[in-house]
Parts: structure tokens; C-alpha cells; sequence
């Protein structure tokens, strides 16, 4: 709860990154791309560049038709609200005493470490990334409600078309269809409401990302562009290689869903497992900050629901994910080299989620017989 507190306080005195003014500006009919293409610095204020999906901006009026001062403290509390369903939803599935144990030393584990302070703090979005999630697990056979956690989710492209992409490969074709609709939708409606060709519109949030992307410290792309940065890859192919094999490593892991198929959809929380896979591939290949490691707190939810007693595994994932993922990042500036600058260090971070990636997925069992065992 200090922890909690204390990113609670820094929204209410920062909120950086929260999407308000974008959001704003479209409210009053101006295409919030173009204004921060076109250097506007006055309205796009902070560290609020609009590099989300069109939708993004609409799901935020609520919060844009407030003044800044009340806006922070009203995305605070819808933070918090979203965490609060995340942990209620587990809850309810987890039948065991011991599952919801673990459960809280998870989701306190996670309040105390890195991601969500700064999330609260920053006024991030990947809180919301984590509802999307949730809201899939509950509801990824009612096409309404499921396609809306999808569409949420591809606000975030990074985190929807490879959740998106699990979805179809499981066949829940009327969910991806509603999520693809909602977000077409909210294209579409930006770019009317702004008096912006939907053309023009289309790829402007890749342009705006692809101006400035610093590097992280968890994912194949940011390790490239490491060996890149030191000129231990030449320029012109680094960005070539890395694209290879992030759509490889990708390639490999959803023809892995599409082979264990039948034993995702057997099984009861084969749905959850499949959804956590693609979020934890998502951050292993493609660049995320430190901030998105909020939706890991799905994959300690997941995990729990494959195992019903709570084992040395369990716990020993669970530490390694505290130590590594959810606490380095503040530990390591005070370090006498930040390991986390150090190309093998992302390398291998990268390379423990892709893993785990793989692990949930092949963990299940292939039959109701070896379920029952």
C-alpha cells in the first residue's frame, strides 16, 4: 500500500506520459499525429507524443474533458480500478486456499517493485494493456465484450496483434472480428472528427513512435540496436537482422500455439496461458519500457491456474521474475556498472521471457488423462 501510495503521489505531481493531451486535442477536432508532427509543443505537452492507436484517444475523452489538475488524480484511481479488476478476476478462478495466497504475495510483490509505481506515477498506459488481458481471459468467447479487451490491447499494437494473433489461431474468429471492428472504428472516427484523410491517418502512431525510440533493457529489438549502437553491427543490416529474427522467433512460437491447439482449448485455463505466451513473446521481441512489465502480473495469475497446488517452481519463477524483471531496474543505477546497458544482460532478459513464453504454452497437457494426473 506505501508503494502504491507513493506512485499515486508522483501522478499527482507528474503524470508524464499519460495520453491527456492528445486525447484533448482530438476532443476539440484537431488530429493530435499531426499537431506533434508539425512540432506543436503547446498543446502536446510533457512526454504525451500520441504514438497509441487511434482508438486510445477516444477511450480517453472522459479524462480529456476534465482540466489537467483533475484529469491526474481521475487517471490515478482508474489505474488502480483496472489493477483492482486483474486481481479480483484471478481471485475468483483460483479455487485453492494456497493459489490465493500466492496470488497476493504475487500482487504485492508487484506493487512493490518497479512497474507499477511507475506506471501510477507516469500516468502510463499499460495498466490499461493489463485490463485488455483480463477481460480476454473472462470473456474471449463473448465476441462484445472479448473484442472489446482486444481492441483496448491493439491501442497498444505492440501487445495486440500478437495476442490477436493467439486468438485466431485458437478460433475465436467472432472476438478478433469485433476487436479489429472497434479498432477500424476508431480509426475511422478520428479521422473524421479531425477533418483528416483516414488514408493519411493510418500510420500516423507508427511515425510518431518510430521518431524517437530509446533503448530498453528486456527485448531482442533493443539488443540489436545495442550491438548497433557500439558498431558491432553495421547500420544498414542491424535493423534487417532484427527484424529476421524477431519474425522468426515469432514464427516458431505461434506454429507452437497452432500444434498445441487442441490441448489449449481442452484444457480450462489453456485460454490464459495462450494470452500470457503472446504478452510475455511481445515483450521478449519487440521494444517495450520498463513500465509495460505491469501485464507480467497476468503471467503470475496464469501460471497459478495450471498449477492447482503451489510448488517449488511456482515460487522459484515467481522470485526470479521479483528480482530480475520487477526489481533490477532501481537497484541498478546504483550499481558500479548497470548491467542493464550491457548487451549479453538484455540479451538474456530478452531470452528468459521468450522462454517462459514457451514453457506455458508446451506446459499443457495433451489429454484429459494426463490433465487428471
Amino acid at each position: 500500500f506505501g508503494s502504491l501510495a507513493l506512485g499515486v503521489r508522483d501522478a499527482l505531481l507528474h503524470s508524464n506520459d499519460f495520453q491527456w493531451s492528445p486525447s484533448r486535442l482530438m476532443w476539440q477536432g484537431t488530429n493530435p499525429y499531426l499537431a506533434h508532427l508539425a512540432g506543436d509543443r503547446e498543446h502536446i505537452i510533457l512526454d504525451q507524443a500520441p504514438n497509441y492507436g487511434h482508438l486510445l484517444y477516444i477511450l480517453l475523452w472522459p479524462f480529456a474533458m476534465l482540466s489537467w489538475d483533475w484529469a491526474k488524480p481521475a487517471w490515478a484511481l482508474a489505474n488502480l480500478l483496472m489493477l483492482g479488476h486483474c486481481v479480483q478476476a484471478f481471485w475468483a478462478k483460483l479455487p485453492q486456499p494456497s493459489q490465493r495466497l500466492w496470488w497476493l504475495v504475487a500482487v504485492a510483490l508487484m506493487c512493490v517493485g518497479y512497474p507499477v509505481k511507475i506506471t501510477l506515477g507516469n500516468g502510463q498506459q499499460a495498466m490499461l494493456c493489463l485490463f485488455g488481458l483480463t477481460l480476454l481471459m473472462q470473456h474471449a468467447r463473448q465476441p462484445w465484450l472479448g473484442g472489446l479487451g482486444l481492441a483496448i490491447l491493439v491501442t497498444k499494437y505492440t501487445f495486440g496483434v500478437p495476442v490477436g494473433a493467439a486468438l485466431l489461431l485458437l478460433g475465436c474468429f467472432g472476438t478478433v472480428a469485433v476487436g479489429a471492428a472497434l479498432s477500424i472504428a476508431g480509426w475511422l472516427f478520428l479521422s473524421f472528427w479531425t477533418h483528416t484523410s483516414p488514408l493519411d491517418t493510418l500510420l500516423l502512431p507508427m511515425k510518431v513512435a518510430s521518431q524517437d525510440v530509446p533503448v530498453s533493457f528486456f527485448d531482442l529489438l533493443s539488443v540489436f540496436r545495442i550491438l548497433e549502437r557500439e558498431q558491432l553491427l553495421a547500420a544498414p543490416g542491424a535493423m534487417r537482422m532484427a527484424a529476421g529474427v524477431i519474425l522468426a522467433v515469432n514464427a516458431v512460437f505461434f506454429a507452437v500455439v497452432w500444434w498445441r491447439r487442441r490441448a489449449l482449448l481442452a484444457h480450462p485455463h489453456g485460454l490464459a496461458a495462450a494470452l500470457a505466451g503472446a504478452s510475455l513473446m511481445s515483450l521478449g521481441t519487440i521494444y517495450h519500457l520498463g513500465y509495460d512489465l505491469v501485464v507480467t502480473l497476468f503471467w503470475a495469475g496464469a501460471l497459478l491456474l495450471l498449477r492447482p497446488t503451489v510448488g517449488r517452481a511456482y515460487k522459484l519463477s515467481l522470485l526470479a521474475m521479483f528480482l530480475v524483471y520487477w526489481s533490477l531496474p532501481r537497484v541498478a543505477k546504483f550499481l558500479p556498472v548497470n548491467p542493464l546497458n550491457l548487451d549479453w544482460m538484455v540479451a538474456l532478459l530478452a531470452l528468459g521471457l521468450i522462454a517462459e513464453a514457451f514453457r506455458l504454452v508446451l506446459s499443457i497437457p495433451q489429454s484429459r488423462q494426463d490433465m487428471g494426473a
